[in-house]
């Protein structure tokens, strides 16, 4: 069982002149998000929205401007991605998605062992959470071109680091994303570690 998560998709990190917004992610990933959720709802693909929590005093957000307050404007999923009825969301406070929330218990109760991950800071939150997650007995698709970073360097960065664990987490497009959600392609069988 698949399930879409949307990680940080949130207006002070993403709208054009937000307090963080990532350059770019408004004009480009966002409409190939909105492509992948609706695919995953025509199959009744569980969607899980990630979504930062600032907390004041917690020295791990102490490196940039007060963000995502929780019940502001700022901490709520852009307005083209916005969560609809029967869709998930997990509140998280670290670039580890799994820790201190309920992000793994949302997966096992939905029955999921594949994560289809598309978001931002493809080399922070991205590739902490993927790795976690696999970790934890998870299969992981990351989204190439439905993540970001502040730029394509990073970006990149974070995909070349991740390559080193393809036998767990794979990396495909939007549309070889789509193709797997609809069953016109499969998984290739896992190598042994020995072969």
């Amino acid at each position: 069982m698949y399930a879409v998560l949307v990680s940080e998709m949130q207006k002070d990190l993403v709208e054009k002149g937000a307090i963080l917004e990532h350059p770019g992610v408004a004009d480009t990933i966002v409409p190939r998000i909105q492509r992948l959720l609706q695919t995953a709802r025509q199959r009744n693909v569980p969607i899980i929205y990630d979504v930062l929590n600032y907390m004041k005093g917690d020295p791990l957000f102490e490196w940039g401007p007060p963000h995502c307050f929780p019940q502001t404007k700022g901490c709520e999923v852009v307005n083209e991605l916005k969560p609809e009825e029967g869709d998930y969301l997990v509140n998280i406070y670290r670039m580890n998605h799994f820790l201190f929330s309920n992000l793994e218990h949302t997966l096992r109760m939905l029955k999921v062992d594949t994560i289809v991950l598309t978001g931002i800071n493809t080399n922070a939150g991205c590739l902490l959470t993927a790795v976690d997650a696999f970790q934890r007995g998870f299969d992981v698709i990351i989204v190439t071109n439905c993540c970001a970073a502040w730029n394509e360097e990073k970006h990149q960065s974070g995909l070349s680091y991740l390559r080193q664990f393809k036998d767990f987490i794979e990396q495909l497009n939007l549309d070889e994303t789509i193709d797997r959600l609809e069953g016109k392609t499969q998984r290739q069988p896992r190598k042994r570690w020995h072969e």
